[in-house]
């Protein structure tokens, strides 16, 4: 540990006061703690966060299966009428069979469609849940010298590609590097 007083060095860990300034270093090794404390803290929702975010991808991904089966479906339903009209016998016959049976297959292809339309209520209804148990929140962060967007994407967002939406939250167009001491902010979901 180095003293914040006097800058002395080398001090061991089990030191309470400085050896060359004999300024107590109590408070700011709880204040070390505390800003450990916090970082994993913030850690841990952004992790959450993610998780969630993972959760909502993978619900909208269903919802768009179902919504193109959906579509399928309705092509094909609304289809077999028009195929009905070019491959019916040309003369009348007595078996009324096929007949039918086009429309069990019908009645099969609505039960089919009202099944996908429910699973895709679900779906919408659990995306809304998730998204509703989501509130945003700010963090400030005061920009340290060497700090890269890249490198405070993964720090709080554990992600490599986070560092454009902090960007777009603060406008910052020029990503080459960030000033010392600007004070940023990071938004996240908990």
């Amino acid at each position: 540990m180095i003293c914040p007083v006097c800058k002395h060095e080398l001090i061991t860990s089990l030191a309470i006061a400085c050896p060359s300034c004999s300024s107590s270093l109590v408070g700011f090794r709880l204040l070390d703690n505390l800003e450990e404390k916090y970082v994993e803290i913030v850690k841990n929702k952004v992790e959450l966060e993610g998780m969630q975010v993972q959760q909502i991808k993978v619900l909208e991904h269903q919802l768009a299966r179902k919504k193109k089966r959906n579509l399928l479906l309705w092509l094909l339903l609304l289809s077999l009428p028009l195929l009905y009209f070019f491959c019916a016998p040309k003369e009348p016959s007595n078996n009324m069979t096929p007949i039918i049976e086009r429309n069990d297959s019908l009645e099969i292809y609505k039960a089919m469609l009202i099944e996908h339309e429910i699973e895709i209520k679900a779906l919408n209804r659990q995306l809304k849940a998730i998204e509703g148990t989501m509130n945003v929140r700010e963090l400030k962060y005061e920009v340290k010298e060497g700090d890269l967007l890249y490198d405070l994407g993964i720090l709080f967002y554990n992600d490599t590609s986070a560092w454009y939406q902090i960007a777009l939250d603060n406008k910052i167009y020029d990503v080459r590097g960030l000033p010392k001491g600007d004070t940023i902010s990071i938004k996240y979901r908990d």
